[in-house]
C-alpha cells in the first residue's frame, strides 16, 4: 500500500493535482514535495558564484527552454506607425511561481506576469528589443536551444 501511496502523493504535486475519485479514495494524501524552490536556490547560489556549475545552470535553463520557452516576433499596429518587437516568454502553471521569478533575476530582465483571468498560469516576458539582443540572444548562442524550438530561435 505504501508504493500506491507514494505514486498517489507525486500525481497530487502535478499541475492538475487528483481526480475527485482520487480524493475520495486517498483521503489523507499530502502532495509530495517539489523540487523546485531547492533547484532554484541551486542556480541562484551557481549563478552569483560565476563558479564551473553555472554550466550547468545554462545547459539546465537551455533545456528548459527548449521545451517551454517561446521565440517570437509580434507586429503592432497603431494609426501611424508599425512596431515590430522581439519577444521572448516561458508560460507556466502558478505552482511553478518561484522558477517565473527566478528567471527575472538570472536573465537581468523581462517581468513577471499572473497572465490568466483564473490566475492559474505564470509569464515570465521578455518584450525589450535591447534586452533580447544583449542579454537572451546571446545566452542562447551559448547555450544552445535544442530540438525543433532551435529553429524560432534562429528565425
Amino acid at each position: 500500500m505504501k508504493g500506491i501511496q507514494k505514486i498517489v502523493s507525486l500525481k497530487a504535486s502535478l499541475n492538475l493535482g487528483l481526480t475527485d475519485e482520487l480524493k475520495i479514495a486517498f483521503p489523507n494524501i499530502v502532495p509530495s514535495l517539489r523540487h523546485l524552490a531547492k533547484s532554484t536556490k541551486i542556480l541562484t547560489k551557481a549563478k552569483s558564484s560565476g563558479s564551473s556549475e553555472l554550466m550547468n545552470v545554462g545547459q539546465w535553463m537551455a533545456g528548459f527552454v527548449s521545451g517551454d520557452g517561446c521565440f517570437a516576433i509580434t507586429e503592432n499596429k497603431s494609426s501611424s506607425k508599425i512596431y515590430v518587437r522581439l519577444v521572448f516568454s516561458i508560460t507556466q502553471h502558478s505552482r511553478d511561481e518561484s522558477l517565473i521569478r527566478f528567471m527575472v533575476d538570472f536573465f537581468g530582465c523581462g517581468v513577471y506576469r499572473t497572465s490568466s483571468a483564473n490566475r492559474t498560469t505564470v509569464n515570465f516576458e521578455c518584450l525589450s528589443f535591447s534586452d533580447n539582443y544583449e542579454k537572451i540572444i546571446p545566452f542562447f548562442r551559448e547555450y544552445n536551444i535544442r530540438g525543433e524550438k532551435s529553429k524560432d530561435f534562429e528565425d
